[in-house]
């Protein structure tokens, strides 16, 4: 990928915003699943040589604080597609 052609590090981030909407009324079983899926997605990264990095709290906070930490110069993220309002400011305050 670019990356690689450029030289750069990836950091695959994951944040556990416990503000979510989808965290704070999902089922302890979904929960979990979660949690499992991070773990399985960390192995997968570590066998190629990086890691999932899972952070807690505000994205808008920890996501800058983290590309500050890492020298991060570009940032991909998936938005949150359910149009809560919520989410839809997160994004657009991390966007900016």
């Amino acid at each position: 990928g670019e990356t690689a052609k450029s030289g750069g590090k990836l950091f695959p981030v994951y944040v556990m915003d416990g503000d979510c909407y989808q965290l704070r009324h999902c089922s302890a079983l979904r929960g979990n699943f979660l949690v499992e899926c991070l773990i399985d997605l960390d192995a997968s990264l570590r066998q190629n040589g990086s890691r999932l990095y899972v952070v807690s709290g505000d994205p808008t906070t920890v996501i800058p604080e983290l590309c500050d930490k890492f020298g991060v110069t570009h940032l991909t993220y998936e938005e949150d597609e359910t149009g809560e309002p919520y989410a839809l400011e997160r994004d657009t305050n991390i966007q900016e």
